[in-house]
C-alpha cells in the first residue's frame, strides 16, 4: 500500500484481500454483496463471503489461518494485515507498505464452505451443512481474479457505492488469465475457453435509460479467428435483439439458443442481457477459435471490459420547469485480460492433462441447480477435446485435487521430476523450468550466474558471464516470469534461455 502525505499519519489501516471464483466483468463495489463484511469480536473489521442470492461470489483469503466451520466467519482475526499507524513523510515521499494473504487454494483436504448458501446464514457457523467443500472446489477457473481492498477503521463509506478499481485508489485488482494453444494443432486444440462471469449493473445503478455492454479488444488475435459466448441464462435472441436495436450494424450471429459467435476483428461490443433471475449474477463461457496460421512464440492479449451507463444529477435545474437534469456518461466498470501464448503440443500437454483434472474435480462438485452447471459441462469438453487433440488419453485421466495421480507421466519420465529435482521439459533434457531467486555476482561485481528454484522446491545454480543473459535473468526476476534454463547435459553451464509469460502451475 502506497501512501502520500505531508502532514498526516494513516491511522488503523487494514488490507482485505478477496477472490472471484472467475474471471469478472464487474467489479462495482457493493457491501452487500462482493464485499461484504463484519466485526470480530476484538472490534475489527473483517471481509466475510460474498454472497448473491445462495451462491458465493467471492472468498475473502488472509495473512492467518481460516476460522475453522464450526466457529462464524466472524470470529476470524488477521492482525498482521493491520497497522495502528502508517507514519507519513513530511516531503511527500511516497511511503510503501506491505500486506499479504496466503491463497489456500491448493489443500484440498481442508473443507469450510458449502457450495450453496441454503438455510443457513453466510456468515456461519456452516459445521451443520453438509457437504462442505475445499476452496479450490469453490472456484470455476485455472486462473481467478483477486482484488485488494483498503480498509481504514472509524472511516465508514471510504469507498463509494458502486466505485470500483478505475475509479477509487481504494481498490485494486489482479485480473488475468493465461491459455496456450499449440501451432499448428487440430482445431479442438486451439480453442482457448475461459469461465467468466457479468454481473449486470443496471439493477443496482439508478442511472436512467441504456443497458450493459462488453467491449471486446481483440488486440493482435489473427485473421480468422473467431469467438463464441455462451450464456446458459440469457438468451442468444435477446442478444441479438438488443444489438439491432442499439447498433447501426453488427456481425454478432446466434449459434445454439445461448450462444452467440463474432468475429475478432478490432473491437467487438455485445450488449449484456438481464439475468433470468432479477440480481443474480450470469455465468459465462467464452472460446476463442484461432486458425492454424498461429506460430510458435506469439503472445495474443485479448480484454474484455464490461461498459455501463453511469450519471448524477446536477446542481443546475431547468430554467422553465425547475426540473433537476440528469447527465450520463459511460465508463468501464471492470475487465479481464486473456493471455495466449502460442507454444507446442509436448510442452502444453502435462499442464492439460493437469488442468483437466483438477477441473473435473471442481466440476464434480457443483450441484446441478447451480447456474454454473451447464457452463463448466460445456467448459470440461472442450477440455477434454483438447486433451485428445494434444496426444494425450483423457480417459486415464481422474478427478483429482492436486492434479497427480499413481502412473501419471508427470511423476517421473519425460513429464516429470528426475534423480537431481528437474522440473524437465516434456521430451528435453536439457531444459529446466522455475523462477529466478537470486542473481549471482563474484568479488569484482561481474555478473556470474543465476539461482533457479523449480516448481518441486529445488535450487539449481547456473553460470554465466554474459551481460544478455544477466539482463534477461534480471527481467524474470523483477516481473516474477517462469524461466526455463537450457544447459548441456549435466553441465550447468547456460547454454540458452526462454521467458515464459504463461507461468506454469502444476497445482493449478
Amino acid at each position: 500500500m502506497r501512501l502520500r502525505d505531508t502532514l498526516l499519519d494513516a491511522k488503523n489501516v487494514a488490507l482485505f484481500f478477496r477472490l472471484w471464483p472467475a474471471q469478472q466483468t464487474n467489479a462495482a463495489y457493493d457491501q452487500s454483496t462482493t464485499y461484504r463484511r463484519g466485526t470480530n469480536p476484538q472490534g475489527e473489521t473483517i471481509p466475510l463471503l460474498g454472497v448473491n442470492g445462495d451462491e458465493i461470489v467471492s472468498i475473502p483469503f488472509f495473512a492467518q489461518p481460516r476460522v475453522a466451520s464450526s466457529q462464524p466467519l466472524t470470529a476470524q482475526r488477521d492482525t498482521h494485515n493491520r497497522h495502528a499507524t502508517i507514519v507519513h513523510d513530511p516531503s511527500g515521499k511516497e511511503v510503501d507498505t506491505y500486506f499479504g494473504c496466503w491463497l489456500d487454494i491448493n489443500q484440498p483436504n481442508d473443507t469450510y464452505y458449502p457450495q450453496r448458501i441454503l438455510g443457513v446464514s453466510g456468515d456461519g457457523p456452516f459445521n451443520t451443512v453438509s457437504p462442505l467443500f475445499a476452496i479450490q472446489q469453490l472456484v470455476r477457473s485455472n486462473h481467478c481474479c483477486l482484488i485488494a481492498e483498503i480498509e481504514i477503521d472509524g472511516q465508514p463509506g471510504l469507498i463509494s457505492k458502486q466505485a470500483d478499481p478505475s475509479t477509487s485508489d481504494k481498490l485494486a485488482q489482479r485480473n488475468i488469465t493465461f491459455v496456450g494453444i499449440p501451432n499448428p494443432g487440430v482445431l479442438a486444440s486451439r480453442r482457448a475457453p475461459q469461465p467468466f462471469e457479468i454481473r449486470p449493473s443496471q439493477s443496482v445503478l439508478p442511472v436512467g435509460p441504456g443497458f450493459d455492454e462488453l467491449m471486446i479488444d481483440w488486440g493482435t488475435v489473427p485473421h480468422g479467428t473467431t469467438a463464441q459466448i455462451f450464456l446458459p441464462a440469457a438468451s442468444a435472441d435477446e442478444i441479438l435483439k438488443l444489438a439491432s436495436e442499439r447498433y447501426v450494424t453488427h456481425r454478432i450471429t446466434k449459434s445454439d439458443q445461448s450462444t452467440v459467435q463474432v468475429p475478432t476483428d478490432g473491437l467487438t461490443w455485445l450488449p449484456i442481457p438481464t439475468a433470468a433471475v432479477a440480481g443474480v449474477n450470469l455465468a459465462g463461457l467464452v472460446t476463442i477459435e484461432f486458425p492454424a496460421t498461429v506460430k510458435k512464440g506469439d503472445v495474443h492479449t485479448v480484454v474484455i471490459r464490461q461498459v455501463s451507463t453511469v450519471g448524477r444529477v446536477e446542481q443546475l435545474r431547468d430554467a422553465e420547469t425547475g426540473a433537476a437534469a440528469l447527465r450520463s456518461w459511460r465508463r468501464v466498470i471492470g475487465s479481464f485480460a486473456m493471455v495466449v501464448p502460442v507454444s507446442t503440443k509436448a510442452a502444453l500437454l502435462p499442464g492439460a492433462e493437469r488442468k483437466l483434472s483438477i477441473m473435473r474435480w471442481i466440476g464434480d462438485a457443483i450441484p446441478n441447480q447451480s447456474r454454473w452447471h451447464p457452463v463448466f459441462r460445456r467448459y470440461l469438453d472442450q477440455l477434454t477435446a483438447g486433451v485428445t487433440a494434444l496426444g494425450g488419453d483423457p480417459s486415464t485421466i481422474p478427478a483429482t485435487g492436486t492434479g497427480s495421480w499413481p502412473g501419471w507421466i508427470g511423476q517421473g519420465g519425460h513429464g516429470g521430476d528426475g534423480d537431481d529435482g528437474r522440473h524437465r521439459y516434456p521430451g528435453d533434457e536439457r531444459a529446466t523450468m522455475g523462477k529466478v531467486i537470486g542473481l549471482c555476482y563474484d568479488r569484482f561485481g561481474d555478473f556470474d550466474g543465476l539461482v533457479l528454484e523449480t516448481y518441486e522446491g529445488h535450487r539449481r545454480r547456473y553460470w554465466s558471464r554474459e551481460r544478455r543473459i544477466e539482463r534477461l535473468a534480471r527481467r524474470a526476476w523483477l516481473d516474477r516470469l517462469v524461466l526455463v534454463v537450457f544447459t548441456e547435459v549435466d553441465d550447468e553451464r547456460i547454454a540458452g534461455l526462454e521467458l515464459r509469460g504463461s507461468p506454469y502451475h502444476p497445482d493449478r
